[in-house]
């Protein structure tokens, strides 16, 4: 410990809608003959692109999700009951990509269909994580929530 995860959308795709965002900024530029959109296009794609990664963060304290640099979830030891690996995917499951919730006390963050760390909590909520460490993360979590 800790285990630190980066989860969401990967180098390749950055590029690819960089440049879906790019193309569209530059002919918007070239018709008015303009620079002034670029600072529209530009602070909206850097949001876009940064809300689709997250960092996840496993450690003596917990479970934490940040994006850009801000807590989003966070879980601490004392709460956590539990954690196994299923087989998820974003929109059969979810409802699409991101930060979810689905329900009641059921929490997501699913970024790609395959291995996913689900954390039970005391409260009877849940975080679903979509990670390829997803089996080190319950191992450890499940050890720390022993040791408690």
């Amino acid at each position: 410990l800790p285990i630190v995860e980066q989860v969401g959308v990967g180098t390749g795709t950055v590029v690819v809608l960089s440049l879906l965002i790019a193309v569209p900024a530059l002919l918007v530029c070239a018709g008015t003959k303009s620079w002034w959109p670029l600072g529209l296009f530009v602070p909206v794609a850097l949001l876009v692109l940064g809300l689709l990664r997250f960092t996840v963060i496993v450690d003596e304290a917990g479970i934490r999700v940040s994006n850009l640099s801000a807590t989003a979830l966070e879980y601490g030891l004392e709460e956590i009951t539990g954690a196994k690996v299923i087989e998820t995917q974003p929109f059969g499951d979810w409802g699409g990509w991101g930060l979810r919730a689905k329900g009641r006390g059921r929490y997501g963050v699913v970024t790609r269909s395959g291995p996913a760390v689900v954390v039970t909590m005391a409260s009877g909520q849940e975080l679903t994580v979509t990670t390829t460490r997803a089996e080190e993360i319950a191992g450890a979590l499940n050890t720390l929530a022993d040791r408690r």
